[in-house]
C-alpha cells in the first residue's frame, strides 16, 4: 500500500513540474514581422500622446487616416462628407460631457474637444480644416454631430 502511495505521489509530482512547460513557445511571426505603416503607427501614438496629456478628462478618441474614402460609407456620414485621404476622428463621449446640452453648447464642446485631440496630431494633419474629418458619439454610440470642412454639423435625423 504504501509503494502505491510513493508511486502515486512520484507521478503526480513528475506531471506537475510538466505542466507549466506546456504553456511556452514562440512568438509567431506574423507578431513581429507585420509591416506597419507610418501614419498607422503614428495615429496610435497620438491616441496615446492625447490619453497622457488629459488622463482626468478624456474621451474614446480614434485616429484613422482614410486613404480610399471608405469611411464616410462605415461610419455613414452624409453624402456630402468626402474623407478620401483625410484623418478621420472618432470622437465618443465616455464621460458624459455630450449630454443633456442644447444644440449651439453641444457644437461648441465638439469643437472644444476636436481642438484638444487635434494638438496631438497637428504635425501630420496640417491644416484642421482641410485634413480632419470627425465624428462626435454619445456613450450609447448614437451619432450626435460631425466636423467637415472647418463647420462642425449636429447629426441629421
Amino acid at each position: 500500500m504504501r509503494g502505491k502511495q510513493l508511486l502515486a505521489a512520484f507521478l503526480l509530482g513528475v506531471g506537475l513540474c510538466s505542466l507549466p512547460v506546456l504553456g511556452y513557445g514562440e512568438v509567431e511571426h506574423w507578431a513581429y514581422e507585420a509591416k506597419a505603416s507610418y501614419m498607422k503607427v503614428f495615429l496610435l501614438e497620438a491616441r496615446v500622446d492625447y490619453v497622457m496629456a488629459n488622463p482626468n478628462t478624456f474621451l474614446n478618441v480614434v485616429f484613422l487616416y482614410d486613404p480610399s474614402g471608405s469611411f464616410e460609407r462605415d461610419a455613414k456620414l452624409p453624402w456630402r462628407v468626402n474623407t478620401k485621404r483625410k484623418v478621420c476622428v472618432m470622437v465618443r463621449d465616455i464621460r458624459g460631457v455630450f449630454s443633456h446640452k442644447p444644440g449651439t453648447a453641444l457644437l461648441e464642446e465638439f469643437k472644444k474637444q476636436l481642438e484638444v485631440a487635434y494638438s496631438c496630431i497637428d504635425s501630420v494633419a496640417t491644416n484642421m480644416h482641410t485634413d480632419i474629418v470627425a465624428t462626435f458619439d454619445s456613450k450609447e454610440e448614437i451619432p450626435l454631430g460631425y466636423f467637415y470642412q472647418g463647420k462642425y454639423y449636429l447629426w441629421e435625423k
